[in-house]
């Protein structure tokens, strides 16, 4: 009965998933055990999101705007790294980034929305980017779903599912 009652609960705990969005932007989910409060406070600090999400990227914080942070980003993008600056505020479900400045995006914006899920947390992640480069939008947001997904489970596993 319990064994069945755990494989009930873990069933519905959102694996981590990626999808591309009509828009040309990507989204990606998971449910973790920390309570929203917790991840929100968390995902207020941009090093401790990109050292828990496994990517390559180096975040280095420049200034504090208020309740916003503006961050340098430097990512190994296949055949290039990619460098860019962006302003990181706070939300009522979880954190807004926008690009500030970059020569390799001309537009750049992602948000972190934090809701409850049993006694843990769904994440929701989108992000949309437009390079300043003629690139094929299905390379772009293949790569994105890729990245995204890795990022994802990347914060299953250092996170737990919810319990």
């Amino acid at each position: 009965m319990l064994l069945s009652l755990l494989a009930a609960h873990l069933a519905t705990a959102a694996a981590p998933d990626a999808v591309v969005l009509p828009t040309q932007g990507v989204q990606g989910t998971v449910s973790v055990a920390l309570a929203p409060a917790d991840i929100r406070a968390r995902l207020a600090d941009p090093v401790w999101v990109r050292t828990v999400s496994g990517t390559t990227t180096t975040v280095t914080v420049k200034s504090r705007e208020g309740s916003c942070v503006v961050s340098d980003y430097v990512s190994p993008a296949g055949f290039m790294t990619v460098k860019y600056t962006v302003r990181q505020c706070p939300t009522a479900q979880g954190v807004k980034s926008t690009l500030v400045a970059s020569g390799d995006f001309s537009t750049y914006e992602s948000e972190w929305i934090v809701t409850p899920d049993g006694a843990g947390s769904l994440l929701t992640y989108r992000v949309h980017v437009t390079p300043s480069l003629p690139l094929p939008v299905s390379l772009i947001t293949g790569t994105m779903r890729k990245d995204v997904l890795a990022m994802m489970t990347s914060f299953a596993t250092t996170l737990g599912p919810p319990r």
